[in-house]
């Protein structure tokens, strides 16, 4: 990890930010192989469960990136710019999850007694209570 420092340095706070993620990226499959098999737990079904997650962060990556993009183009300020980005980022990240169906969002909907139904497939995500 420190090798990936050095070479980033380079190209300044981002190459180093980089350079980081793709030493990270090697190195994550042999830092996990060892305690997944203490645990028997495949890689598979790990990737499987963070897969809503990742969606639903670069879904609100992308909405915060276009949202800071414009502002910034229309002369908003540094401070302008983080006071909208970020309620819009966890607005989006919560309606993302809503939509995709994160269990925390189905456990409420279930206490609630609401259905609620999954943007991604149109499976009812809460099962009707007897």
């Amino acid at each position: 990890i420190t090798v990936s420092f050095v070479i980033g340095l380079r190209w300044g706070v981002e190459g180093v930010a980089i350079a980081y993620i793709v030493a990270m990226a090697l190195l994550a499959y042999p830092l996990f192989r060892l305690p997944f098999r203490l645990i028997e737990l495949s890689l598979w079904v790990f990737i499987k469960a963070l897969a809503p997650y990742v969606l639903a962060t670069g879904v609100m990556a992308t909405i915060v990136v276009l949202t800071s993009h414009a502002l910034q183009i229309h002369g908003m300020g540094e401070r302008t710019v983080m006071s909208v980005a970020v309620p819009v980022g966890i607005v989006s990240y919560l309606i993302a999850g809503w939509l995709i169906g994160f269990p925390v969002f189905v456990d409420l909907a279930e206490l609630l007694g609401s259905k609620v139904t999954s943007f991604v497939d149109g499976r009812s995500l809460v099962e009707p209570r007897s």
